[in-house]
C-alpha cells in the first residue's frame, strides 16, 4: 500500500516537472524535438519551433517537410550531417531556413542519436536554436575587417606594427620602394638614414620609457639608393601589466610636403622683401588699425620708426574731409571683402603737412577675420604739375584766342586802310579798332604843340583835365615814335611828328588787356601801319593844297602833272618799303615764332592743330601785306618794261577772278 501511494506521488512528481520543462521549453527561442527510428515519424517538436521558422510546431512530422524549408544552398549540408547520425555520430550544424515570412533566418541544429545492439538509429533528439544575430554580427565583423585591411592595404601612407626594440613585426606595403618583401623580422632601423639613427632610436627608447605617442620627423632610405623625409607617429600599445608591448607606427612621405613648405617659406621671404623694399608706400590694416607699414610708408608719413604709427587708426592720417569717403570704402574691404578701385584723397602727415595721395585697398585675411591691404602713392607733385599744365593750356588757349583775335584784327584793319584817303577817316578808323581790340572806351588821337596845348582830333574829348596832367609830365619831342609809355592816368603812344606837332594815341585808364605783351605788340604793329600812313597822307595832303592854291586860277601845266605823278610814285615806292621793312617783317617774325611754338612735343595734339590754324593765318596775313606791297610798286615795270608788267597783272587778276585772258601771237 505504501509503495502504491509512494509510486503515486512520484508520478505526479514527475509530471510537474515534465509541465515545468515543457514551459522552459515553450518560452525560450529554442527548439527541442525528437526523432522515433522505428516509425520514422517525429512525435515530439517544442513550441519553440514556431518562432525560429513561423511555422506551427505540428507541421513538421517528418523528415522530408523539416527538408522543405531549409535553403537549396544548405541542403548538402542538411544530408551531411544525417549521413554521420545514422552512423551514430553527434553532429551539430549551421544552415539557412526559409522562415514563414520570406526571410532568410540562420539555425544551429544539435543533434544526438541513440543506437540499438544492431547498430540502428531508435531516436534522434535535436536542438534548434536561432542563430541569425549572431551570423549577422559575424558577416559585419568580416566586411569591416576586410574594409579596414582594404583601407590600411591601400593607404598612401606607410604603416606597421613594430616590436619596442624596432623590430618589424608586420607592415602594410603600400608605397613601393619603401619596404620589399619579407620586412617582418628585419629591424626598422636598417631603413634609417644614417644620420638620423640616434635621433630615431631615442626616440624608441622614450616611447617605450615615457609610454606616450611621439610625433618625429628622419630620413627614410628609399629601395632605389636615395633618402626621402617622412613624418611618423608612433603609438605604444600597452600589455595587462602597463608595459609596451608593441609600437603601431603610421608614417607619410612628406619630401614634397617638405620641398613646398620651403618653397613657400622662400615665397613668403620674396614677398616679404617685394613689400618692405617697395617704393610705394604699403599698410596693412585690421579693423581700422595699423599692424604693419613698410618703410617707403614711414618716409611717406614722415615717421622715424613702425613703433610711432602700429596701433595708431587709420584715420588719424587721413583728411578729415576725406574720412567719410575712406570709411566707405573700408566698410566694404571688412565687411563684404570687396576690394577698392583707385581712389584720390588727402592724407596728413606726421608734420600736419597734407598731401594728395591715390590709394587701392585689397581684402585679406589675417587671423580668420577680414583685414585690408593698403598701397599708396604720394602725387603731390602729380597734382601740382598737372595744375601748372592747366594753367600753361589755359594760357595757351588764352594766347590762342588773343592772336586770333589780333591776326582778325590786323587782317581786317589793313584791308580797310585802302579805302581811306583821308587822315580824319584814318584817325576815327584808329581810334575805333583800337577801342575794340583794347576793350576800352576812352581812346583819342590828339595833336599836341611845342607849348604842350593839344587838340583832340579824334576819339573821347572827356580826358581833358587827365591828358593835361600827362602831357604836362612828359618830354613829347623826346619821345621814340611807335613805342607805348604809361602815364599816371593811362598810356601814351607816339604816332608820329610834322611840323612840330607830335600826334599821339592816348589810352585813358589801364585796361587789364594791356599787361599782356601780344596786346602790346599788335597796338606797336597797327600804330606802324598809321605812322607811314600818317605821314604820307599828311604830305600829300600839304602837297594837295598847295597845288589847289597854285592852280586855282589856270591849267596846269604838263611838267606839274608830271611833277604830281612822280610824287605820288615816289610816295607809293615809300610806302611799300615801309610796309615790307616794318609790318611784313614784324609779322614774319611772329610767324616764326608760332610756327617754332607748334612743333614743340609738350603741346598737345589738339592745341598743335589750332596752333598750326593761326600759323597759316598769318601766313594769308603775310600773303595780304606782299600783295598790298606789290599793288603800291609793282616791281617789274620798271625791270621787265610794261608788256610784262601788264602780263603778270593780267595773270594775277585772273587768279581772284572767273575768266581767262588769252594774248594772239603776232
Amino acid at each position: 500500500m505504501e509503495n502504491q501511494k509512494r509510486l503515486g506521488m512520484l508520478s505526479e512528481e514527475l509530471l510537474e516537472s515534465k509541465q515545468q520543462l515543457q514551459t522552459v521549453f515553450n518560452n525560450i527561442d529554442v527548439a527541442v524535438w525528437c526523432y522515433d527510428g522505428r516509425s520514422q515519424k517525429i512525435p515530439y517538436t517544442s513550441k519553440g519551433m514556431k518562432k525560429i521558422t513561423g511555422y506551427p510546431s505540428e507541421q513538421f512530422i517528418d523528415r522530408e517537410s523539416w527538408k522543405t524549408i531549409i535553403h537549396p544552398d544548405d541542403v548538402s549540408i542538411f544530408e551531411a550531417s544525417s549521413g554521420d547520425n545514422r552512423n551514430g555520430i553527434s553532429r551539430i550544424s549551421e544552415y539557412r531556413i526559409i522562415h514563414a515570412d520570406g526571410h532568410i533566418r540562420w539555425i544551429q541544429n544539435r543533434i544526438t542519436p541513440t543506437m540499438d545492439l544492431s547498430g540502428k538509429i531508435i531516436r534522434l533528439d535535436g536542438v534548434v536554436i536561432d542563430i541569425t544575430s549572431r551570423k549577422e554580427m559575424e558577416t559585419a565583423l568580416v566586411e569591416s575587417d576586410a574594409k579596414n585591411r582594404f583601407i590600411v592595404e591601400n593607404i598612401a601612407d606607410l604603416n606597421g606594427v613594430l616590436e619596442p626594440d624596432g623590430t618589424i613585426r608586420y607592415a602594410f606595403r603600400k608605397g613601393a620602394g619603401f619596404y620589399s618583401e619579407g620586412v617582418e623580422g628585419v629591424s626598422l632601423f636598417q631603413f634609417i638614414d644614417p644620420e638620423d639613427l640616434s635621433y630615431v632610436q631615442e626616440i624608441f627608447s622614450n616611447l617605450t620609457e615615457k609610454k606616450i605617442n611621439q610625433l618625429f620627423q628622419f630620413r627614410f632610405v628609399h629601395a632605389e639608393g636615395y633618402s626621402v623625409f617622412v613624418e611618423c607617429m608612433a603609438t605604444p600599445v600597452l600589455n595587462h601589466d602597463g608595459e609596451v608591448e608593441s609600437i603601431v607606427a603610421v608614417a607619410r612621405d612628406v619630401t614634397e610636403k617638405g620641398r613646398m613648405e620651403k618653397e613657400l617659406k622662400e615665397s613668403e621671404e620674396l614677398n616679404r622683401l617685394l613689400v618692405e623694399l617697395s617704393p610705394e608706400a604699403i599698410i596693412f590694416h585690421y579693423d581700422y588699425k595699423c599692424i604693419y607699414i613698410n618703410s617707403a610708408a614711414l618716409v611717406f608719413i614722415g615717421a622715424s620708426s613702425a613703433e610711432d604709427i602700429i596701433g595708431r587708426s587709420i584715420f588719424d592720417f587721413i583728411h578729415p574731409d576725406f574720412q567719410k569717403m575712406a570709411n566707405s570704402h573700408l566698410k566694404g574691404v571688412y565687411e563684404q571683402q570687396t576690394g577698392t578701385s583707385l581712389i584720390e584723397l588727402k592724407m596728413i602727415r606726421k608734420d600736419q603737412t597734407v598731401i594728395d595721395v591715390e590709394a587701392i585697398v585689397t581684402p585679406i585675411s589675417y587671423m580668420g577675420k577680414n583685414a585690408g591691404f593698403s598701397l599708396i602713392r604720394d602725387v603731390t607733385k602729380q597734382k601740382k604739375m598737372e595744375e601748372e599744365r592747366n594753367r600753361a593750356e589755359q594760357k595757351i588757349r588764352e594766347s590762342e584766342e588773343r592772336y586770333s583775335c589780333l591776326q582778325t584784327s590786323l587782317d581786317r584793319f589793313s584791308h580797310d586802310l585802302f579805302g581811306i584817303m583821308k587822315v580824319s577817316e584814318l584817325n576815327r578808323r584808329f581810334v575805333k579798332e583800337v577801342q575794340n581790340v583794347i576793350k576800352i572806351k576812352h581812346v583819342s588821337v590828339i595833336e599836341v604843340q611845342e607849348d604842350k596845348t593839344f587838340i583832340t582830333k579824334s576819339g573821347n574829348s572827356d580826358l581833358q583835365q587827365e591828358l593835361q596832367g600827362d602831357i604836362g609830365t612828359l618830354p613829347i619831342s623826346n619821345l621814340p615814335v611807335n613805342e607805348l609809355i604809361e602815364t599816371l592816368n593811362g598810356y601814351v603812344l607816339k604816332i608820329g611828328e610834322i611840323s612840330g606837332k607830335n600826334y599821339l594815341l592816348y589810352i585813358g585808364g589801364k585796361p587789364e588787356s594791356l599787361t599782356f605783351s601780344s596786346k602790346k605788340v599788335w597796338l606797336k604793329t597797327v600804330s606802324r601801319y598809321i605812322n607811314v600812313l600818317y605821314d604820307n597822307f599828311r604830305l600829300i595832303e600839304d602837297l594837295t593844297k598847295e597845288l589847289d592854291t597854285i592852280t586855282s586860277n589856270q591849267m596846269a601845266p604838263a611838267w606839274l602833272l608830271r611833277l604830281l605823278f612822280k610824287l605820288s610814285e615816289n610816295e607809293r615806292k615809300h610806302l611799300s618799303q615801309d610796309l615790307h621793312d616794318s609790318a611784313l617783317q614784324e609779322q614774319i617774325i611772329w610767324y616764326r615764332k608760332l610756327d617754332h611754338l607748334s612743333t614743340d612735343p609738350l603741346i598737345p595734339p589738339q592745341m598743335r592743330e589750332q596752333l598750326q590754324q593761326i600759323v597759316q593765318g598769318l601766313l594769308d596775313v603775310i600773303y595780304q601785306i606782299r600783295i598790298t606791297c606789290n599793288e603800291l610798286r609793282p616791281p617789274m615795270l620798271k625791270e621787265e618794261g610794261l608788256i610784262s608788267s601788264l602780263e603778270a597783272l593780267f595773270e594775277f587778276t585772273q587768279l581772284r577772278a572767273n575768266y581767262s585772258i588769252q594774248f594772239d601771237k603776232v
